[in-house]
């Protein structure tokens, strides 16, 4: 058993098949960006129901402009750092990824729906899709590697 193991190991690096497992989105990084696609949802919140409030008490369209342009402004550099970190990170944008972002997007505009956490929903969904992307083809990866190895030593007889 001992002289297999060390047929595989010699094997595997006369091959130079090196199997890392997958860098998963996750660690700190990720709750920084987490922190920022709550702060910017709950922003969201504030600032509709600011808006309403001045509307309700007809305070002018001038306030109420102001505002709008700084949640615009706000939502636009979180955004920006948010898939700035995906870009960062590899994500691959996939069918799901941007089905997710389309429908973030639609809701978003909805003045109904608009103070719903789209973006903390969003970039979760982002990270589970891709980190299970990731783990699967590290599966596949890792398959295809003792496969090789398997028929260089005649094991699969």
């Amino acid at each position: 058993m001992e002289d297999e193991y060390d047929n595989t190991t010699k094997e595997a690096e006369r091959l130079q098949i090196d199997i890392e497992p997958p860098e998963l989105i996750g660690g700190v990084g990720f709750g920084l960006i987490l922190f920022f696609a709550i702060i910017k949802d709950v922003l969201d919140v504030f600032f509709l129901l600011f808006s309403l409030a001045m509307a309700a008490t007809g305070m002018g369209i001038v306030v109420t402009i102001i505002i709008s342009t700084i949640k615009f402004l706000i939502s636009l550099i979180i955004s920006l750092l948010i898939w700035f970190y995906f870009f960062y990170k590899r994500v691959k944008f996939t069918t799901k990824v941007f089905t997710r972002i389309i429908f973030m997007v639609i809701v978003e505009l909805m003045p109904i729906f608009n103070g719903l956490p789209m973006s903390t929903i969003t970039v979760l969904s982002i990270r589970s899709i891709e980190n299970k992307r990731r783990k699967s083809k590290f599966v596949d990866e890792s398959i295809e590697a003792v496969a090789a190895i398997g028929k260089r030593l005649k094991l699969g007889r």
